[in-house]
Order: structure tokens, then sequence, then C-alpha cells
């Protein structure tokens, strides 16, 4: 499975905005592999290992920032968001209206993911369940991430009481990664 290189680059922006002091000792403790495409220039439009590219790192910024805790892999996901939907997409955030917003975001995020098919469906008025299949290599950070990026699409669309699940997960042996969004 493979990762657009907008998605690597904002682990990397991350973890600078937010730990800067520490980041070189956060790309040393990398693998070699992993190294390599952090330290050198991340294509936009490249295409990168999903598990050298994101996982390893997201999984090193959970470990040394968050003491283990998927929390950093959801604010990562976030952090994505606010770059994402703050630049290029900016004004179909803020001329949608929750729906549409996750709608469209579906499509944002299957083309960040190959393969991965995004599905959504409507559970009532102010909530969805957002279904990730063909994630070959799907890891729980990977799933957090996505989870933290779709509830920060929602805020900054003016979204309140949010309320986001990881129902189901590939990773505990699912055919589907089922997250659940509500919000007011």
């Amino acid at each position: 499975m493979q990762v657009k290189g907008t998605a690597v680059e904002s682990i990397t922006k991350f973890v600078k905005a937010n730990f800067g002091d520490k980041y070189d000792n956060w790309v040393n403790s990398l693998s070699a592999d992993s190294q390599q495409i952090i330290k050198e220039t991340i294509l936009p439009n490249g295409w990168y290992p999903i598990d050298l590219a994101m996982v390893e790192p997201t999984q090193k910024l959970c470990e040394m920032f968050y003491s283990n805790d998927l929390k950093g892999a959801w604010e990562s996901g976030r952090y994505a968001a606010d770059i994402a939907l703050k630049g290029a997409y900016k004004l179909f955030v803020r001329v949608g209206n929750p729906k549409f917003i996750i709608t469209r975001a579906g499509g944002i995020i299957s083309s960040f993911y190959r393969p991965g098919d995004v599905k959504i469906i409507e559970l009532k008025q102010n909530a969805v369940a957002i279904y990730l299949s063909n994630f070959s290599e799907i890891h729980k950070v990977v799933e957090n991430r996505i989870a933290g990026w779709i509830e920060r699409a929602l805020e900054i669309n003016g979204c309140k009481n949010i309320q986001m699940k990881i129902n189901q997960s590939v990773t505990k042996e699912n055919d589907v990664c089922e997250i659940i969004a509500m919000w007011q």
C-alpha cells in the first residue's frame, strides 16, 4: 500500500511545529529506510510505501511524544486537515454543509492512499458511517489519523459537539474500518 507525499509531509510538519527541538531525535529514531524518505525532499504528488513513510514515523511520534498513545496519530490527522482544508480546499469547506464536506472528504482521503476505497453511509441527519476498505496494509495509527482528519474537517466546517468513534477496525480482523461521525 502507498501513501501520497502530501500526507507524509504533513507528519514532518506536525512534528516540527509541535516538537521542533526534538525533531532530529524523532528522525534519528526511525529505521534507515524511513529516515531516507523523511530526510529527502518529499514530493507532494509522489507515492511512498505506507509502512515506511507513515506507519513507522507515526508510531514513533506516538511513542516519543504521547507515551505510546494513539492520540498522536489522531492529532497528526487533525493537523493534516488544517493544512489541506485551510489551503487548497478552503472554499469548499466553507460553502458546503457537513454531509457535503464528509462526502468530499471521502474522495480526498481516498486520493491519499492507494489502493483504498472510502464509502460514506448516512445514518441519520447529523451522523455518518465512513467505511475504509481495500486498505491492504492499514494500521491502527492510519485509522486514527484518518478519524482525526475527519473530526477536524467537521470542526472547520462549523460543526459542534462532534463525536467520533472507530467502530470496526481492519487491524482487528474486520473487513472494513468503520468510523462513525456524529455532530450538531
